[in-house]
């Protein structure tokens, strides 16, 4: 009868048989027609009215009648207003009519109900509505791969919502998207690094920042500047869940940074004094108050501040000892933490722990022993801080020596690393010949043999020789102009010039040179530059 009604365009009949109340009968059916009545009766005078009743006793459909039948009320009151011409300024119609294009994937259908809605709600001073809406509308964007609108949508937003609890994220997503549009070109970094910077400085707090020091943090650190990479990742929040990750990446940029030779003790000292007083206090925080991954976050800091006193010899003043055993018997810690701290075990204990059973467990053993002996080239005083790495590096090569033939040949480059290391050159020699002899097309073996015998060469006429015919015959194996050419013929041209042949070595320089690209490309063209300017001064 309403349906009737209203058709004819009877609307007082109707009203008085379907009543002017917007809330929900018992009747789902009843109160769909009585939503299509008010619907026709927003388009005329009073509109606005009753497009709220509409909308309302549409809410009071899906409550009580359920998701279908709030579905069709919700079509019903859409409906008309998909062409916009009848959704005025009402904020719940447009944000239904938004939704309702979402759910068609007519996405700009979609953008344009929200930016519609957007501005309402900022006219209504509703800033957590407008907030909402903007994010969806830039989402929309993002998820389309209109990255560059995404962008400018987000870090208006930000901007303009700056006070609002969740203003960083969206600001972050506005990074996120500018990654998506950048090429090849320092403006780009220059301004990813800007708004970066800007999320830090603006919500120095908020969870996003955190994330912004770490993606700052790889700046720095493809820009070798790594005191800045080493400063910001320090800088997050020990209580945010990226606190782990930022311990991870600040483990593989500190350790090799601070074990470089020719780095300032000032600055070296500086550093690790920095870290220490950072990370020390931290493990005595009760875990309770913590992120839910702070078991192997705090097993992260344990590893770094066992390989800073382990690798670097630096001084921390307590016993770690008795926490790797802490973390060797947590099975909740993945496999590899327990590995490094079983490495770490078998290097500080250096006699009586067994060397490790699997390939990974043994690479971690070497890898420490390795790192932490290359401190002794430049620093003497490191070396009695180093007896339990030279102890343990000639542990494992006796541990290789006692294995099956079989098993010794998987390990000749471990044990071959431990005899460089612990200075038996004669032996490091003889066992790179004939690692070098076993396997003719490594071209590693034969690089690591030229290496030593120019190492030895200034010792013995034949071992300058053996070296020189040995760079040569690595130059011959190696594709021209590759990184392991380039290393050949710039020994041979330095070997030739020690044996006395100068006009042959220049010679040789000169031919290189000649030939494009030359070695301006090369890895080691600064050794190139040097090598010609001393042979060619008068």
């Amino acid at each position: 009868w309403i349906r009737t009604l209203t058709q004819r365009k009877r609307f007082d009949n109707a009203i008085s048989i379907a009543g002017k109340e917007s809330f929900a009968s018992k009747s789902p059916e009843l109160d769909l027609a009585r939503v299509e009545l008010f619907v026709e009766k927003s388009s005329g005078e009073s509109g606005k009215i009753w497009q709220q009743r509409a909308l309302e006793l549409t809410e009071s459909i899906e409550q009580n009648h359920g998701g279908y039948w709030g579905r069709l009320a919700n079509l019903a009151v859409v409906g008309t207003a998909a062409n916009g011409a009848n959704s005025g300024s009402n904020l719940d119609l447009l944000i239904r009519v938004a939704d309702e294009a979402q759910r068609n994937k007519q996405w700009d259908e979609a953008i344009q109900a929200l930016d519609a809605a957007f501005k309402q709600a900022v006219i209504a001073d509703q800033s957590d509505i407008a907030w909402k809406l903007g994010f969806r509308a830039a989402s929309i964007e993002q998820s389309q791969g209109k990255f560059q609108n995404a962008m400018n949508r987000f870090q208006a937003l930000s901007t303009q919502f700056a006070k609002l609890k969740d203003a960083h994220a969206g600001y972050l997503m506005a990074c996120w998207n500018f990654t998506r549009t950048m090429k090849n070109d320092p403006q780009d970094l220059g301004q990813y690094e800007s708004m970066l910077t800007h999320l830090i400085e603006t919500w120095p707090t908020s969870p996003s920042a955190d994330q912004a020091r770490i993606w700052l943090a790889a700046i720095r650190n493809s820009q070798k500047n790594k005191p800045a990479a080493i400063s910001l990742l320090l800088q997050v929040n020990a209580a945010s869940p990226l606190f782990g990750k930022a311990m991870v990446e600040l483990s593989r940029t500190a350790i090799p940074y601070l074990n470089q030779s020719g780095l300032p003790n000032e600055t070296k000292t500086k550093i690790e004094s920095a870290i220490v007083s950072r990370l020390q206090p931290l493990l005595e925080v009760p875990t309770e108050s913590l992120p839910d991954n702070w078991k192997q976050t705090q097993a992260e800091i344990v590893l770094l501040l066992l390989k800073m006193e382990t690798i670097l010899g630096a001084d921390l003043g307590s016993n770690l000892d008795s926490r790797i055993e802490t973390l060797l018997n947590d099975p909740t810690l993945s496999s590899q933490i327990r590995e490094d701290a079983n490495a770490l075990k078998f290097v500080r204990a250096a006699f009586g722990i067994p060397m490790a059973s699997t390939v990974p467990g043994r690479a971690r053993q070497l890898g420490i022993i390795i790192d932490g002996l290359t401190r002794l080239s430049s620093d003497s005083e490191a070396i009695p801080k180093a007896k339990r790495l030279i102890d343990a590096a000639n542990q494992l090569a006796t541990y290789i020596s006692e294995l099956s033939p079989s098993q010794q040949k998987e390990w000749q480059d471990a044990k071959l690393a431990a005899l460089i290391l612990t200075g038996k050159s004669s032996e490091a020699l003889a066992l790179a010949t004939a690692i070098a002899k076993d396997n003719p097309r490594k071209s590693s073996a034969q690089i690591r043999l030229a290496e030593l015998l120019t190492q030895q060469a200034n010792g013995s006429k034949d071992t300058r020789e053996q070296a020189l015919n040995q760079w040569r015959k690595v130059a011959r194996a190696s594709r021209k102009q590759t990184p392991s050419w380039f290393t050949a013929k710039y020994y041979v041209a330095k070997l030739l010039n020690d044996q006395g042949k100068r006009e042959d070595a220049i010679k040789l320089l000169d031919f290189i040179r000649a030939v494009p690209p030359g070695w301006d490309k090369a890895p080691n063209a600064a050794d190139f530059n040097s090598l010609y300017r001393q042979l060619s001064d008068p």
